[in-house]
């Protein structure tokens, strides 16, 4: 499994904000304050397959979830809403 990429706060704005992204990509904030960079392939990887949404919101043109993961912990993730 590829690990998820590590995205920090100052990159999370530029990252939401990026048209270059033809793909669905995911954000993932974990309780220890760190976010995740999760591809579609990831986020179809067997291991991620409980991260469903066990509460959503829109904001704006943005998508965020709130989910449990495998490991117990609870995360955020946020995608662009298709045009």
């Amino acid at each position: 499994m590829v690990k998820p990429k590590t995205i920090d706060d100052d990159g999370l704005e530029a990252w939401l904000n990026d048209d270059h992204y033809e793909d669905e990509r995911y954000i993932c904030r974990f309780f220890n304050g760190l976010y995740y960079e999760l591809s579609d392939n990831t986020y179809k990887d067997k291991e991620f397959a409980q991260i469903n949404a066990h509460f959503e919101r829109r904001t704006n043109n943005k998508l965020a979830r709130v989910a449990k993961l495998p490991d117990g912990n609870w995360g955020i993730y946020t995608r662009e809403k298709e045009q």
